[in-house]
């Protein structure tokens, strides 16, 4: 069955400006008309979304599906055997589908687990977002996320790591460039790769066609990420405007992960986190959002990532995300292109998503009024669609034969 959107105000993620009364003619899965005074055909699902919009499916960058959003998610998926973790896998992705996230890019999984969720749900087994996966991440011995990654100390290592994924059929290769907070040990100012091994590893995984994230905190892991040559510069706390215009230049998204540290400094956890991680997370924040809105003032290229999983960050609340880069002098549009279309561009996928557009897949959202005078607006959606299909819907719709 057809399904027609009528009446609504189309953010189609191309134009700067809103399309009212627009329709949306969605047909095997697939958007086929988009314009003002489409007419139902037979066997046509209707929905007048009056006084709503419609907008791209949003895209989350950066998530770990394998995380709970606890205080302690590292803890808890050590200490969880892999069927229980692909279970709340299920869950978190299912959750996310629901608060219009149709689109993941995630981050980091052990064993596989986030390439079996991805058959899972291509096979229509579990409900979910459309999966884009790491696997295993690529680390030193004992380097920050070891507890779900490959170990590799030299450039052959790496070289065996980055073939031992693609051949399990990951979607991008991510490198741990730096430490990070969530592992015992370690810390984002410390570097865990030189510039000679984090090359190799971009040429083998280019060679493969495949695009590198590198997780980063402190400048000097960053600087090497970025002379590197990797796709996406994931975190990049502590970047200079130096190493910013380099990004620039080589076409290098940045994916700073805004949300965890708004959420904890903005909103007091109802969880107890110990006073020197609360001091490390405002430190580290105050430093990132001065580099953000450099690099919006510079023009850089953005994509939301909400680091979804980590302490006090929900899957599924992009919203958040969105609204940050707004805050911080990011127009609204803009913003919101963050989760959509360049998010498409960074998957290398803004042929077939990101967008409202006849050809491409229908993965759309319909949210209450106009969320560019609101992003809180992304945050419930009345109807969700993937693949031309309605998954999440919350008002009623008609059918004209």
């Amino acid at each position: 069955m057809s399904l027609l959107f009528k009446n609504a105000v189309v953010i189609d993620g191309i134009a700067l400006e809103p399309r009212e009364h627009t329709g949306v003619l969605i047909e095997g899965g697939r958007i086929r008309a988009l314009g003002a005074n489409l007419k139902p055909e037979r066997d046509t699902s209707v929905v007048d979304c009056a006084g709503r919009s419609l907008l791209p499916g949003l895209i989350d960058c950066h998530t770990h599906l394998c995380f709970d959003a606890s205080a302690k998610p590292v803890d808890h998926l050590i200490a969880e055997s892999d069927a229980t973790a692909l279970l709340k896998m299920v869950h978190h992705a299912r959750q996310t589908l629901q608060r219009g996230v149709t689109t993941v890019r995630d981050m980091g999984a052990p064993h596989l687990l986030d390439v079996a969720l991805r058959s899972a749900i291509n096979a229509g087994w579990v409900p979910g977002p459309r999966l884009f996966v790491s696997g295993p991440v690529i680390t030193i011995t004992g380097g920050h996320c070891h507890f779900m990654g490959h170990a590799a100390d030299s450039i052959d290592q790496i070289c065996r790591a980055v073939r031992q994924n693609i051949k399990a059929g990951v979607d991008v290769i991510k490198v741990i460039a730096t430490g990070g907070r969530l592992t015992p040990g370690s810390s984002l100012n410390t570097t865990q790769y030189s510039i000679e091994e984090l090359s190799a590893l971009v040429a083998e995984a280019t060679a493969a066609g495949r695009p590198v994230a590198a997780h980063t905190g402190g400048l000097e892991g960053i600087r090497r990420a970025v002379d590197a040559g990797v796709t996406s510069i994931e975190h990049g706390s502590y970047v200079d405007e130096p190493t910013m215009l380099a990004m620039k230049d080589k076409g290098i998204v940045w994916v700073p992960t805004n949300a965890p540290a708004v959420r904890i400094l903005q909103n007091p956890p109802s969880i107890d986190f110990p006073q020197a991680y609360l001091d490390a997370v405002r430190e580290t924040w105050h430093a990132r959002r001065a580099a953000v809105k450099r690099g919006i003032e510079l023009g850089m290229r953005f994509a939301a990532g909400t680091d979804a999983g980590v302490p006090s960050t929900p899957h599924g609340g992009i919203a958040r995300e969105v609204k940050v880069f707004h805050e911080l002098g990011m127009p609204a549009m803009q913003a919101l292109w963050t989760a959509t279309r360049w998010a498409a561009e960074l998957l290398g996928k803004s042929d077939e998503i990101g967008s409202l557009k006849v050809g491409k897949l229908a993965d759309m959202i319909l949210v209450s009024g106009n969320p560019l005078d609101d992003l809180d607006r992304l945050s419930d959606p009345e109807i969700v669609i993937k693949d031309g299909v309605i998954v999440q819907s919350k008002i009623e719709r008609g059918v004209a034969v």
